[in-house]
């Protein structure tokens, strides 16, 4: 798990946590692409949109391989948002927003939200490797909890 500021600055240090993950357990490019691209678009909403109004706001973000499924975790500390809102800009092609989220179940096998008062954690999930395929030595190492890194 990676801790730190909730800031759009800190987009690209999430990006390479979770690349550092896929490497590690060598994934394929196109998937790792996909999940890569998924991941932005949930950090950038963290950033935008899941902040404290007051006081210091944080990103948690989680990696880990379920059976041949990475799973990406992003929690933030914001006042949650409304899930029937944001479905309801994305059936209006001229509203503005609501198309990151769309996007990330679009690449995904799949998504969860999670969303209070407390905050919204986002839940991705794509097989990275086909059923009966053997899986590399790099996944074996992924299987173990890695180092944690937190922001100070």
């Amino acid at each position: 798990e990676i801790v730190l500021a909730n800031e759009s600055a800190r987009l690209g240090e999430i990006r390479h946590f979770v690349k550092g993950f896929l490497a590690e357990i060598r994934a394929p490019v196109e998937i790792s692409q996909d999940i890569l691209l998924a991941v932005g678009e949930a950090a950038a909403n963290a950033a935008r949109h899941g902040r404290r109004e007051q006081g210091r706001s944080e990103v948690r973000v989680g990696v880990k391989l379920d059976g041949t499924d990475a799973v990406v975790t992003i929690a933030d500390d914001g006042s949650g948002f409304d899930m029937d809102e944001v479905k309801s800009r994305e059936q209006d092609g001229f509203a503005a927003g609501g198309r990151g989220l769309f996007l990330i179940q679009e690449l995904m096998d799949s998504v969860t939200f999670e969303t209070s008062a407390r905050g919204t954690k986002v839940v991705i999930r794509h097989n990275v490797f086909p059923p009966g395929t053997p899986m590399s030595l790099g996944v074996a190492r992924a299987l173990h909890p890695s180092s944690q890194k937190r922001d100070t």
